[in-house]
């Protein structure tokens, strides 16, 4: 098992762009779906690319994956989670 220094903030940053990316991205659908005339149909486009991004990035990422980098990228994305949750909650409470 070979980690280098350069590995470990790469997955982390990885982690956190998947991360916005996959959360945001469930966000905007979300406030989308009263909009949408098909909410079905938005809802089952948007997890397919979101998830399709999601599994892109991990198939790029299989020569890094290791338990500690996979531990960090989990980290990483699901604080993202966190913290979108996090600026929503303020973003309601301020409109």
């Amino acid at each position: 098992m070979m980690i280098n220094l350069i590995t470990l903030p790469v997955v982390l940053l990885m982690g956190i762009i998947l991360g916005s990316f996959y959360f945001g991205g469930l966000w905007l659908t979300v406030r989308q779906i009263p909009k949408s005339k098909h909410p079905v149909i938005l809802t089952l486009l948007s997890l397919v690319g979101r998830m399709l991004v999601f599994f892109w990035l991990i198939s790029k990422l299989t020569p890094f994956i290791y338990p500690l980098t996979l531990l960090i990228f989990m980290i990483a994305f699901l604080g993202m989670r966190n913290f979108l949750i996090t600026k929503v909650k303020l973003s309601v409470a301020i409109f």
